[in-house]
């Protein structure tokens, strides 16, 4: 399915030709468009995002002596296995946590979900953050706490920085409920080291001063004066009109999935004088 994706689907987001395709073709070949996120009185998109996309695309141009066009759809499919990857993880992490049950109606939600479709093969930072974030998911529920650490770390550093908010459900368990103070900052200060520094480093050597891209994004279009509505604002019911496009039904579905199940441990508890009821239900599918 991913395959079929890397392949069929159309590029649907103007910023994955202008600010991704364009300056990978600038980086490769020496020609592109230069958009003023990348400018370097803006500096908002990191060089050091590309260069993960570039590397295996060399590596087919100049082994294979391939096109363009077979170096397009090369890196599209490299998107879609790396996709498939974590979806398989994803699932994984679901089978030890829910059951082979509810993890085998997880993987057919993601084959036939439209959403999963478009954005499993996006040369985007957000797709680039929702593969790991499901890295990030499964390895908390497996219970490998660094590697959902490190996971959160290169989504919200490299990908998007506004989806390491996905990531405090993992923190307030490991912090506040488990009281893995030493390990989450151990893995915090690795994960700094292991991608912010070399992700500055890479910028700073392109656009010839310090740039932290992250931070950048961040400061644009949440404090300055105009914020995140310069394209316009969607209205409220734009996110449930979105979310029943891409998932259908799921998308309904996943809305009552964590009243519904709370509702379920409150009978339990009654019913049940020895039944301890447990939150970490609200830990658990917060993110989602």
């Amino acid at each position: 399915a991913r395959f079929c994706s890397a392949l069929l689907s159309n590029i649907s987001d103007c910023d994955e030709t202008y600010n991704y395709w364009e300056p990978t073709h600038y980086l490769m070949y020496g020609k592109g468009f230069q958009t003023w996120e990348y400018s370097p009185a803006y500096a908002l998109r990191s060089y050091g995002y590309v260069w993960l996309h570039i590397l295996p695309a060399l590596f087919h141009s100049r082994l294979l002596k391939a096109n363009k066009v077979l170096v397009f759809y090369f890196i599209r499919c490299v998107l879609g296995f790396f996709c498939a990857l974590a979806e398989a993880y994803f699932y994984k992490g679901i089978c030890k946590k829910f059951g082979a049950h509810v993890g085998r109606m997880t993987l057919c939600f993601l084959l036939f979900s439209t959403g999963m479709f478009i954005s499993a093969t996006a040369f985007l930072p957000s797709s680039f953050s929702m593969i790991w974030t499901m890295v990030a998911m499964a390895a908390w529920w497996t219970h490998y706490d660094g590697a959902a650490i490190f996971s959160v770390a290169v989504s919200a550093i490299v990908g998007w920085p506004f989806a390491g908010a996905l990531g405090i459900p993992i923190a307030v368990d490991l912090v506040l409920r488990r009281q893995r103070v030493a390990l989450f900052t151990q893995w915090v200060i690795i994960s700094l080291c292991l991608v912010l520094v070399p992700l500055v480093m890479v910028d700073t050597m392109y656009f010839g001063k310090l740039v932290v891209a992250p931070l950048n994004i961040i400061m644009y279009n949440v404090f300055s004066d105009h914020g995140p509505d310069l394209y316009g604002v969607e209205p409220w019911t734009f996110y449930f009109l979105n979310g029943f496009l891409n998932f259908n039904i799921v998308f309904l579905m996943g809305l009552v999935a964590m009243p519904l199940g709370l509702f379920v441990d409150n009978m339990l508890k009654q019913r049940s004088p020895g039944y301890v009821p447990t939150h970490q239900l609200i830990y658990t599918l917060s993110p989602l």
